[in-house]
């Protein structure tokens, strides 16, 4: 085993793969914890959740009619963005 997780596209060793695993727990304990405690604090929660699915469709079949390919495009700013980094 040589200690490296391929995730996507990337690379991470074992303490990246560690805390990717904290962080898939942690947020849904976190949740369940606030809505036993604070309901309306889930109720919140949910409904950004459920009204921002379809608004980010939307917006990226927006992107689509216009001839933007929205995948391509936060792939170059990735890019960018790590060349930027390099310097």
């Amino acid at each position: 085993m040589s200690g490296e997780f391929k995730i996507i596209d990337e690379k991470i060793g074992l303490l990246g793969a560690t805390a990717l695993a904290a962080a898939v727990t942690a947020i849904p304990t976190v949740f369940l914890l606030l809505t036993t405690q604070m309901p309306a604090v889930g109720v919140a929660i949910l409904g950004r959740v459920v009204l921002g699915s379809p608004v980010y469709r939307y917006r990226i079949r927006r992107y689509a009619a216009r001839g933007i390919d929205l995948e391509t495009r936060m792939k170059q700013l990735y890019e960018h963005e790590q060349a930027q980094a390099a310097q």
